[in-house]
């Protein structure tokens, strides 16, 4: 089975009444998002994914537009997936329910880097808009995953 882990696009800083959740893709994040998109529809167009996102805005603007260049069966926001720490999303994810051998995971930073850190056993620091592809070879449920045990398939970070 194989855990994408991205990192959502570039946004603008909160101003005035705007809270850190309600905070907007901004231009850079469009260009990002723009680059990752053909990366994916060149990649992973006949993947089918399920896709568990934050429920913030950056994360779901993210979302929205890859969503036309890859296939999603299940989409599931949750509030678990906003701000989390390492063990957040281990948690979340060892108790996530998945019908597909492909799941595209979509948060915030620190939790997002300091996961792929743990899976793959070495530091990683994801940039706004970076994708890794980690692959758990003989591993079937996400239930399963535990630190080093995953393979690095592929990254792509944002130009």
């Amino acid at each position: 089975m194989r855990l994408f882990l991205l990192r959502h696009a570039h946004t603008a800083k909160a101003l005035g009444d705007t809270s850190d959740f309600e905070r907007e893709i901004d231009e850079r994040g469009y260009s990002q998002l723009k680059e990752l998109n053909q990366f994916l529809t060149e990649n992973f167009k006949k993947t089918t994914f399920q896709v568990c996102c934050s429920p913030a805005q950056r994360t779901k603007t993210t979302y929205e537009i890859i969503e036309s260049s890859i296939k999603v069966i299940e989409k599931t926001f949750a509030n678990e997936l906003y701000l989390p720490s390492r063990d957040g999303l281990l948690k979340f994810l060892w108790n996530y329910k998945q019908a597909t051998d492909d799941v595209l995971l979509i948060s915030h930073n620190n939790g997002i880097s300091d996961l792929a850190s743990y899976l793959l056993n070495e530091p990683i620091s994801l940039p706004t808009c970076g994708l890794l592809v980690i692959n758990f070879e003989g591993i079937d449920n996400l239930s399963e995953i535990s630190k080093g045990l995953g393979i690095l398939e592929q990254s792509r970070f944002p130009n």
